[in-house]
Protein backbone atom coordinates (compact mmCIF):
# COMPACT_ATOMS: atom_id res chain seq x y z
CA UNK A 1 0.00 0.00 0.00
CA UNK A 2 0.99 3.36 -0.55
CA UNK A 3 1.04 6.21 1.40
CA UNK A 4 0.48 9.92 0.66
CA UNK A 5 -0.72 12.93 2.26
CA UNK A 6 -4.03 13.75 4.21
CA UNK A 7 -6.78 14.28 2.64
CA UNK A 8 -10.79 14.54 3.48
CA UNK A 9 -12.82 11.13 3.27
CA UNK A 10 -14.61 10.99 0.06
CA UNK A 11 -16.24 8.04 0.31
CA UNK A 12 -18.35 7.15 3.47
CA UNK A 13 -18.54 2.99 2.91
CA UNK A 14 -14.77 3.15 2.87
CA UNK A 15 -13.31 1.93 6.18
CA UNK A 16 -10.89 4.76 7.18
CA UNK A 17 -9.49 4.68 10.63
CA UNK A 18 -7.04 7.42 11.83
CA UNK A 19 -4.43 5.61 14.20
CA UNK A 20 -3.39 7.85 16.88
CA UNK A 21 -1.85 7.65 20.29
CA UNK A 22 1.08 9.41 22.84
CA UNK A 23 4.69 9.91 21.91
CA UNK A 24 6.54 6.88 20.88
CA UNK A 25 3.82 3.87 21.53
CA UNK A 26 4.08 2.42 18.47
CA UNK A 27 1.07 3.95 15.84
CA UNK A 28 3.96 3.75 13.02
CA UNK A 29 4.42 0.37 13.73
CA UNK A 30 0.81 -0.73 13.74
CA UNK A 31 0.14 0.93 10.81
CA UNK A 32 3.25 -0.66 8.89
CA UNK A 33 1.98 -4.11 10.15
CA UNK A 34 -1.83 -3.30 8.57
CA UNK A 35 -0.55 -1.70 5.40
CA UNK A 36 1.90 -4.24 5.28
CA UNK A 37 4.35 -1.75 4.01
CA UNK A 38 7.46 -2.10 6.12
CA UNK A 39 8.75 1.77 4.57
CA UNK A 40 6.48 3.25 7.07
CA UNK A 41 9.27 5.43 9.25
CA UNK A 42 9.65 4.17 12.62
CA UNK A 43 12.25 5.21 15.34
CA UNK A 44 13.34 4.84 18.69
CA UNK A 45 13.33 8.70 18.72
CA UNK A 46 9.77 10.31 20.36
CA UNK A 47 8.09 12.00 17.89
CA UNK A 48 9.50 10.88 14.48
CA UNK A 49 6.17 10.95 12.95
CA UNK A 50 5.31 14.78 12.40
CA UNK A 51 3.03 14.66 9.53
CA UNK A 52 0.11 12.47 9.22
CA UNK A 53 0.03 10.68 6.49
CA UNK A 54 -2.23 8.19 4.58
CA UNK A 55 -2.14 4.19 3.74
CA UNK A 56 -4.85 2.44 1.24
CA UNK A 57 -5.81 -0.83 -0.44
CA UNK A 58 -7.42 0.08 -2.80
CA UNK A 59 -11.20 1.17 -2.22
CA UNK A 60 -11.43 -1.58 0.49
CA UNK A 61 -9.63 0.40 3.30
CA UNK A 62 -7.32 3.31 4.46
CA UNK A 63 -5.50 4.13 7.38
CA UNK A 64 -4.19 7.27 8.77
CA UNK A 65 -0.64 7.27 10.40
CA UNK A 66 -0.75 10.67 12.72
CA UNK A 67 1.76 12.53 15.14
CA UNK A 68 1.32 12.07 18.73
CA UNK A 69 -0.35 13.55 20.82
CA UNK A 70 1.19 16.70 21.98
CA UNK A 71 -1.07 19.14 24.29
CA UNK A 72 -4.04 16.32 25.24
CA UNK A 73 -4.75 17.93 28.58
CA UNK A 74 -4.83 21.65 27.27
CA UNK A 75 -7.06 20.38 24.25
CA UNK A 76 -9.31 18.55 26.35
CA UNK A 77 -10.12 21.38 28.63
CA UNK A 78 -11.39 22.97 25.42
CA UNK A 79 -13.21 20.13 23.90
CA UNK A 80 -14.92 18.84 26.94
CA UNK A 81 -18.25 20.98 25.53
CA UNK A 82 -18.54 18.16 22.94
CA UNK A 83 -19.95 15.98 25.32
CA UNK A 84 -23.09 17.76 25.26
CA UNK A 85 -23.04 18.83 21.66
CA UNK A 86 -25.21 17.39 19.08
CA UNK A 87 -22.52 17.35 16.54
CA UNK A 88 -19.70 16.66 18.52
CA UNK A 89 -17.13 16.53 15.30
CA UNK A 90 -17.88 20.35 14.53
CA UNK A 91 -16.84 21.41 17.95
CA UNK A 92 -13.75 19.44 17.31
CA UNK A 93 -13.71 21.36 13.46
CA UNK A 94 -13.78 24.98 15.35
CA UNK A 95 -10.65 23.83 17.23
CA UNK A 96 -8.31 22.82 14.04
CA UNK A 97 -9.62 26.26 12.67
CA UNK A 98 -8.82 28.03 15.92
CA UNK A 99 -5.69 26.45 16.47
CA UNK A 100 -3.97 25.64 13.01
CA UNK A 101 -0.29 26.31 12.23
CA UNK A 102 0.11 27.02 16.08
CA UNK A 103 3.10 25.08 17.43
CA UNK A 104 1.23 24.29 21.03
CA UNK A 105 -1.75 22.14 19.27
CA UNK A 106 0.16 21.79 15.83
CA UNK A 107 -0.22 17.35 16.67
CA UNK A 108 -3.84 17.96 17.96
CA UNK A 109 -4.97 19.89 14.78
CA UNK A 110 -3.26 17.32 12.65
CA UNK A 111 -4.51 14.48 14.38
CA UNK A 112 -8.22 15.45 14.79
CA UNK A 113 -8.49 16.34 11.45
CA UNK A 114 -9.25 12.44 9.18
CA UNK A 115 -11.06 12.11 12.19
CA UNK A 116 -13.46 15.31 11.49
CA UNK A 117 -13.80 14.25 7.81
CA UNK A 118 -14.96 10.74 9.22
CA UNK A 119 -12.62 8.46 9.75
CA UNK A 120 -12.65 6.05 13.10
CA UNK A 121 -10.03 5.55 15.29
CA UNK A 122 -7.56 3.41 16.30
CA UNK A 123 -6.03 4.06 19.77
CA UNK A 124 -2.76 2.81 20.72
CA UNK A 125 -0.99 2.33 24.17
CA UNK A 126 2.44 0.53 24.83
CA UNK A 127 1.11 -1.70 28.15
CA UNK A 128 5.03 -1.78 29.06
CA UNK A 129 4.51 1.93 30.26
CA UNK A 130 2.31 3.18 33.28
CA UNK A 131 -1.08 4.65 32.58
CA UNK A 132 -1.11 8.53 33.41
CA UNK A 133 -2.71 11.45 33.76
CA UNK A 134 -2.47 12.70 29.98
CA UNK A 135 -3.32 8.98 28.69
CA UNK A 136 -6.92 9.59 30.44
CA UNK A 137 -7.09 12.76 28.69
CA UNK A 138 -6.37 11.82 25.30
CA UNK A 139 -9.33 8.64 25.72
CA UNK A 140 -11.44 11.15 27.03
CA UNK A 141 -11.17 13.21 23.62
CA UNK A 142 -11.46 10.33 21.91
CA UNK A 143 -14.75 9.27 23.31
CA UNK A 144 -15.92 12.74 22.82
CA UNK A 145 -15.52 12.68 18.94
CA UNK A 146 -18.19 10.14 19.10
CA UNK A 147 -16.61 8.55 16.08
CA UNK A 148 -16.26 4.25 16.19
CA UNK A 149 -13.23 3.27 18.13
CA UNK A 150 -10.69 0.65 18.81
CA UNK A 151 -7.69 0.11 21.46
CA UNK A 152 -4.69 -1.27 20.50
CA UNK A 153 -2.36 -2.99 23.44
CA UNK A 154 0.75 -2.96 21.66
CA UNK A 155 2.64 -5.15 23.70
CA UNK A 156 6.11 -4.12 23.73
CA UNK A 157 7.61 -5.63 26.79
CA UNK A 158 6.62 -6.28 30.11
CA UNK A 159 2.98 -6.58 31.32
CA UNK A 160 2.59 -5.25 34.84
CA UNK A 161 0.46 -2.27 33.61
CA UNK A 162 -1.86 -4.72 31.26
CA UNK A 163 -5.17 -4.91 33.39
CA UNK A 164 -4.88 -1.23 34.38
CA UNK A 165 -5.13 -0.28 30.68
CA UNK A 166 -7.52 -2.58 29.84
CA UNK A 167 -9.76 -1.39 32.75
CA UNK A 168 -9.88 2.40 31.77
CA UNK A 169 -9.72 1.65 27.92
CA UNK A 170 -13.05 -0.55 28.25
CA UNK A 171 -14.48 2.33 29.68
CA UNK A 172 -14.02 4.67 26.67
CA UNK A 173 -13.61 2.29 23.23
CA UNK A 174 -15.62 0.04 21.51
CA UNK A 175 -13.30 -2.66 21.38
CA UNK A 176 -9.86 -3.22 22.77
CA UNK A 177 -7.55 -5.72 21.36
CA UNK A 178 -3.93 -7.29 22.40
CA UNK A 179 -1.58 -6.38 19.65
CA UNK A 180 2.28 -7.07 18.81
CA UNK A 181 2.97 -5.44 16.06
CA UNK A 182 6.39 -6.18 15.92
CA UNK A 183 5.96 -9.74 16.00
CA UNK A 184 2.44 -10.24 14.13
CA UNK A 185 2.02 -12.59 11.54
CA UNK A 186 -0.73 -12.85 9.02
CA UNK A 187 -3.37 -14.35 11.28
CA UNK A 188 -2.98 -11.57 13.86
CA UNK A 189 -3.19 -9.04 11.44
CA UNK A 190 -6.45 -10.68 9.62
CA UNK A 191 -8.18 -11.10 13.12
CA UNK A 192 -7.42 -7.24 13.77
CA UNK A 193 -9.18 -6.08 10.70
CA UNK A 194 -11.93 -8.84 11.68
CA UNK A 195 -12.47 -7.04 14.66
CA UNK A 196 -12.57 -3.26 12.75
CA UNK A 197 -15.41 -4.96 10.64
CA UNK A 198 -17.29 -4.94 13.69
CA UNK A 199 -17.40 -1.88 15.24
CA UNK A 200 -18.90 0.12 12.55
CA UNK A 201 -21.65 -1.50 10.53
CA UNK A 202 -21.68 0.57 6.94
CA UNK A 203 -17.69 -0.47 6.90
CA UNK A 204 -18.04 -4.31 7.72
CA UNK A 205 -18.66 -5.48 4.13
CA UNK A 206 -15.67 -3.69 2.36
CA UNK A 207 -13.41 -4.93 5.42
CA UNK A 208 -14.51 -8.38 5.39
CA UNK A 209 -13.74 -7.87 1.22
CA UNK A 210 -10.60 -7.27 2.08
CA UNK A 211 -10.12 -9.66 4.26
CA UNK A 212 -10.99 -12.53 1.50
CA UNK A 213 -8.52 -10.30 -1.06
CA UNK A 214 -5.60 -10.83 1.63
CA UNK A 215 -6.04 -14.31 2.32
CA UNK A 216 -6.37 -14.96 -1.80
CA UNK A 217 -3.18 -12.58 -1.96
CA UNK A 218 -1.49 -14.67 0.84
CA UNK A 219 -1.80 -17.71 -0.75
CA UNK A 220 -0.99 -16.63 -4.08
CA UNK A 221 2.38 -15.45 -2.34
CA UNK A 222 3.41 -18.91 -1.02
CA UNK A 223 2.70 -20.72 -4.03
CA UNK A 224 4.91 -17.86 -6.25
CA UNK A 225 7.71 -18.98 -3.15
CA UNK A 226 7.43 -22.14 -3.74
CA UNK A 227 8.37 -21.36 -7.38
CA UNK A 228 11.20 -19.41 -6.41
CA UNK A 229 12.99 -21.67 -4.39
CA UNK A 230 12.19 -25.12 -6.79
CA UNK A 231 13.76 -23.18 -9.40
CA UNK A 232 16.79 -21.52 -7.95
CA UNK A 233 17.22 -25.32 -6.28
CA UNK A 234 17.16 -26.62 -9.77
CA UNK A 235 19.72 -23.67 -11.24
CA UNK A 236 22.24 -24.44 -8.31
CA UNK A 237 22.14 -28.00 -9.12
CA UNK A 238 23.08 -27.82 -12.65
CA UNK A 239 25.51 -24.82 -12.32
CA UNK A 240 28.97 -25.42 -14.17
CA UNK A 241 31.65 -22.89 -14.99
CA UNK A 242 33.89 -23.64 -17.46
CA UNK A 243 37.21 -21.69 -18.13
CA UNK A 244 37.12 -19.20 -21.31
CA UNK A 245 40.61 -19.75 -22.39
CA UNK A 246 43.75 -22.14 -21.52
CA UNK A 247 45.57 -19.61 -20.14
CA UNK A 248 42.94 -18.14 -17.72
CA UNK A 249 43.85 -18.91 -13.81
CA UNK A 250 42.25 -21.36 -12.10
CA UNK A 251 41.52 -18.64 -9.19
CA UNK A 252 39.40 -16.96 -11.82
CA UNK A 253 37.13 -19.86 -12.58
CA UNK A 254 36.80 -20.71 -9.17
CA UNK A 255 35.96 -17.12 -8.38
CA UNK A 256 33.13 -17.06 -10.65
CA UNK A 257 31.84 -20.42 -9.73
CA UNK A 258 31.09 -19.17 -6.43
CA UNK A 259 29.93 -15.61 -7.29
CA UNK A 260 27.46 -17.06 -9.45
CA UNK A 261 26.47 -19.68 -6.92
CA UNK A 262 25.69 -17.03 -4.09
CA UNK A 263 24.58 -14.54 -6.49
CA UNK A 264 21.85 -16.91 -7.14
CA UNK A 265 21.40 -17.50 -3.62
CA UNK A 266 20.76 -13.91 -3.09
CA UNK A 267 18.60 -13.02 -6.09
CA UNK A 268 16.40 -15.89 -4.33
CA UNK A 269 16.32 -14.19 -1.43
CA UNK A 270 16.02 -11.06 -2.18
CA UNK A 271 13.19 -11.92 -4.33
CA UNK A 272 11.48 -13.63 -1.76
CA UNK A 273 11.94 -10.70 0.54
CA UNK A 274 10.31 -8.64 -2.25
CA UNK A 275 7.54 -11.12 -2.80
CA UNK A 276 6.70 -10.46 0.97
CA UNK A 277 7.15 -6.79 0.72
CA UNK A 278 9.76 -7.02 3.73
CA UNK A 279 12.17 -4.64 2.11
CA UNK A 280 13.98 -4.00 5.75
CA UNK A 281 14.44 -7.47 6.13
CA UNK A 282 18.97 -8.05 6.25
CA UNK A 283 20.33 -10.16 3.00
CA UNK A 284 23.40 -12.33 4.29
CA UNK A 285 25.97 -10.48 5.07
CA UNK A 286 28.54 -13.83 3.67
CA UNK A 287 27.25 -12.45 0.13
CA UNK A 288 28.30 -8.89 0.80
CA UNK A 289 31.73 -9.99 1.44
CA UNK A 290 32.45 -13.01 -1.17
CA UNK A 291 30.80 -10.53 -3.70
CA UNK A 292 33.19 -7.56 -2.14
CA UNK A 293 35.97 -10.15 -2.70
CA UNK A 294 35.16 -10.99 -6.26
CA UNK A 295 35.23 -7.80 -7.32
CA UNK A 296 38.75 -7.18 -6.19
CA UNK A 297 39.52 -10.34 -8.24
CA UNK A 298 37.75 -9.52 -11.11
CA UNK A 299 38.60 -5.92 -11.06
CA UNK A 300 42.57 -7.07 -11.11
CA UNK A 301 41.88 -9.27 -14.23
CA UNK A 302 39.62 -6.57 -16.45
CA UNK A 303 42.64 -3.96 -15.85
CA UNK A 304 45.24 -7.01 -17.26
CA UNK A 305 43.26 -7.49 -20.44
CA UNK A 306 41.04 -4.55 -21.57
CA UNK A 307 40.50 -5.83 -25.04
CA UNK A 308 38.96 -9.22 -22.62
CA UNK A 309 35.25 -8.24 -22.93
CA UNK A 310 35.02 -11.48 -20.81
CA UNK A 311 36.21 -10.26 -18.35
CA UNK A 312 34.66 -7.25 -18.70
CA UNK A 313 31.55 -8.40 -18.68
CA UNK A 314 32.81 -10.52 -15.21
CA UNK A 315 33.53 -6.94 -13.43
CA UNK A 316 29.88 -5.65 -14.30
CA UNK A 317 28.18 -8.64 -13.07
CA UNK A 318 30.32 -8.09 -9.99
CA UNK A 319 28.78 -4.79 -9.61
CA UNK A 320 25.58 -5.68 -10.17
CA UNK A 321 25.45 -8.50 -7.60
CA UNK A 322 26.68 -6.16 -4.55
CA UNK A 323 23.68 -3.90 -5.78
CA UNK A 324 21.19 -6.40 -5.66
CA UNK A 325 22.80 -7.10 -2.46
CA UNK A 326 22.90 -3.41 -1.18
CA UNK A 327 18.94 -2.97 -2.16
CA UNK A 328 18.00 -6.38 -0.55
CA UNK A 329 19.72 -4.85 2.84
CA UNK A 330 17.38 -1.95 2.57
CA UNK A 331 20.64 0.30 1.39
CA UNK A 332 19.18 2.14 -1.78
CA UNK A 333 21.92 4.58 -1.77
CA UNK A 334 24.74 2.52 -1.75
CA UNK A 335 23.32 0.27 -4.28
CA UNK A 336 23.08 3.25 -6.73
CA UNK A 337 27.08 3.44 -7.92
CA UNK A 338 27.32 -0.33 -8.10
CA UNK A 339 24.06 -0.07 -10.67
CA UNK A 340 25.69 2.68 -12.41
CA UNK A 341 28.89 0.82 -12.64
CA UNK A 342 27.50 -1.91 -14.26
CA UNK A 343 25.25 -0.48 -16.65
CA UNK A 344 28.13 1.53 -17.74
CA UNK A 345 30.30 -1.50 -18.37
CA UNK A 346 27.55 -3.29 -20.33
CA UNK A 347 27.26 -0.55 -22.44
CA UNK A 348 31.16 -0.15 -23.41
CA UNK A 349 31.35 -3.85 -23.92
CA UNK A 350 28.29 -5.05 -25.30
CA UNK A 351 26.24 -2.28 -26.23
CA UNK A 352 23.10 -0.34 -26.09
CA UNK A 353 20.92 -2.64 -26.85
CA UNK A 354 22.16 -6.04 -25.87
CA UNK A 355 19.54 -7.87 -23.42
CA UNK A 356 21.88 -7.53 -20.28
CA UNK A 357 22.55 -3.88 -20.81
CA UNK A 358 19.19 -3.37 -21.39
CA UNK A 359 18.68 -5.57 -17.72
CA UNK A 360 21.11 -3.21 -16.73
CA UNK A 361 19.10 -0.24 -17.02
CA UNK A 362 15.57 -1.35 -15.80
CA UNK A 363 17.62 -2.49 -12.58
CA UNK A 364 18.83 1.12 -12.40
CA UNK A 365 15.59 2.70 -13.41
CA UNK A 366 13.70 0.61 -10.74
CA UNK A 367 16.45 1.68 -8.18
CA UNK A 368 15.78 5.42 -8.63
CA UNK A 369 11.88 4.75 -8.46
CA UNK A 370 12.57 3.24 -5.13
CA UNK A 371 14.30 5.98 -4.24
CA UNK A 372 11.45 8.65 -4.71
CA UNK A 373 13.54 9.90 -7.75
CA UNK A 374 10.79 9.40 -10.35
CA UNK A 375 11.23 12.04 -12.55
CA UNK A 376 14.84 10.73 -13.22
CA UNK A 377 12.94 7.07 -13.21
CA UNK A 378 10.45 8.11 -15.80
CA UNK A 379 13.20 10.17 -18.19
CA UNK A 380 15.71 6.87 -18.06
CA UNK A 381 13.05 4.29 -18.91
CA UNK A 382 10.57 5.58 -21.23
CA UNK A 383 12.92 5.84 -23.92
CA UNK A 384 14.23 2.32 -23.07
CA UNK A 385 10.83 0.95 -23.84
CA UNK A 386 10.67 0.09 -27.54
CA UNK A 387 13.85 -2.02 -26.56
CA UNK A 388 12.57 -3.74 -23.71
CA UNK A 389 9.73 -5.40 -25.86
CA UNK A 390 11.62 -6.22 -28.86
CA UNK A 391 13.94 -7.74 -26.66
CA UNK A 392 12.04 -9.73 -24.48
CA UNK A 393 8.85 -11.46 -25.52
CA UNK A 394 7.30 -14.56 -24.75
CA UNK A 395 9.11 -16.59 -22.17
CA UNK A 396 11.23 -13.71 -21.02
CA UNK A 397 8.21 -11.17 -20.55
CA UNK A 398 8.32 -10.84 -17.08
CA UNK A 399 11.31 -8.97 -17.81
CA UNK A 400 9.49 -6.08 -19.38
CA UNK A 401 6.47 -6.89 -17.04
CA UNK A 402 9.40 -5.94 -14.12
CA UNK A 403 10.15 -2.88 -16.61
CA UNK A 404 6.64 -1.72 -16.58
CA UNK A 405 5.92 -2.25 -12.87
CA UNK A 406 9.06 0.39 -12.26
CA UNK A 407 8.06 2.76 -15.10
CA UNK A 408 4.44 2.60 -13.70
CA UNK A 409 5.04 3.61 -10.09
CA UNK A 410 7.18 6.35 -11.08
CA UNK A 411 4.78 7.75 -13.62
CA UNK A 412 2.23 8.12 -10.70
CA UNK A 413 4.35 9.33 -8.17
CA UNK A 414 4.71 12.63 -11.02
CA UNK A 415 0.89 12.02 -11.09
CA UNK A 416 0.77 10.67 -14.52
CA UNK A 417 -2.08 8.15 -13.65
CA UNK A 418 -3.51 7.44 -16.99
CA UNK A 419 0.02 6.63 -18.26
CA UNK A 420 0.72 4.90 -15.15
CA UNK A 421 -2.39 2.76 -15.01
CA UNK A 422 -1.92 1.41 -18.31
CA UNK A 423 1.82 0.69 -17.52
CA UNK A 424 1.18 -1.58 -14.34
CA UNK A 425 -2.23 -2.89 -15.69
CA UNK A 426 -0.12 -4.61 -18.60
CA UNK A 427 2.80 -5.46 -15.94
CA UNK A 428 -0.05 -7.29 -14.03
CA UNK A 429 -1.80 -9.18 -17.14
CA UNK A 430 2.20 -10.27 -18.29
CA UNK A 431 2.85 -11.74 -14.79
CA UNK A 432 -0.17 -13.93 -14.57
CA UNK A 433 0.89 -15.46 -17.93
CA UNK A 434 4.64 -15.29 -17.50
CA UNK A 435 5.32 -15.01 -13.75
CA UNK A 436 9.36 -15.94 -14.29
CA UNK A 437 12.20 -16.43 -14.28
CA UNK A 438 11.78 -18.30 -17.45
CA UNK A 439 15.75 -18.17 -17.43
CA UNK A 440 19.04 -18.01 -15.95
CA UNK A 441 19.20 -14.62 -13.84
CA UNK A 442 23.03 -14.40 -13.81
CA UNK A 443 24.23 -12.28 -16.74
Amino acid sequence: MQGSPVSPVDDSTIPTFAVVGAVNHGKSSVVATLAENDQVRISRMPGETVETQRFALGELFVFFDTPGFQNAREALAELQGAASDARPLERFARFIAAHRGEAAFDAECRLFEPVVHGAGIVYVVDAARPLRDLHRAEMELMRLTGAPRLAIINRTGPDEHLEEWKRRLGQHFNAVREFDAHQAGFAERIELLETLAGIEQRWKPRLMQAVQLLRAERARRLDEAAAIVVDWLARALTLREEEHDADEPDEAIRERFRSRLASEESATHAALIDLFSHRHVQAPIDAARLFGDGLVIRKKLAASDTGNTQWQRDLSVSYDRLGNVAVAQGKLDEAEPFFREAWDKRRASLGDDHPNTLISLANMGNLLQAQGKNAEAVALLTPAEPALRATFPDANAFRLAKFLMSLGKARAGLGEYAAAEANLLESDAIYTVTPGPAVNDTL
